[in-house]
């Protein structure tokens, strides 16, 4: 469920807005997003994987500067994610 939450959340970054490459900040976000990805069990994560190919595609053309800004935020969210994640494992 959260993991869907994080693909929603880059979903509507990816709609808000070209380049063929990634920015830095999408290549480090992207890269976590994978690993979260790669720790869901294969039969569940087939379809958010498939999404996450689409937003990927998505992001590498929008402009940089918009990859940049958009990747940042997205990087932020799921450091924030970990943290109350992390806080209720310990609380619980």
């Amino acid at each position: 469920m959260k993991r869907k939450l994080l693909l929603m959340i880059t979903l509507s970054m990816a709609t808000q807005i070209s380049s063929a490459q990634l920015a830095p900040s999408c290549i480090a976000y992207f890269s976590e997003y994978e690993n979260l990805l790669n720790a869901i069990p294969a039969s569940e994560s087939v379809n958010l994987k498939r999404e996450y190919a689409e937003v990927k595609k998505q992001f590498s053309s929008l402009p940089q500067y918009i990859q940049e800004q958009s990747c940042l935020q997205a990087s932020e969210k799921l450091e924030q994610r970990h943290q109350t994640d992390e806080q209720n494992t310990i609380h619980t």
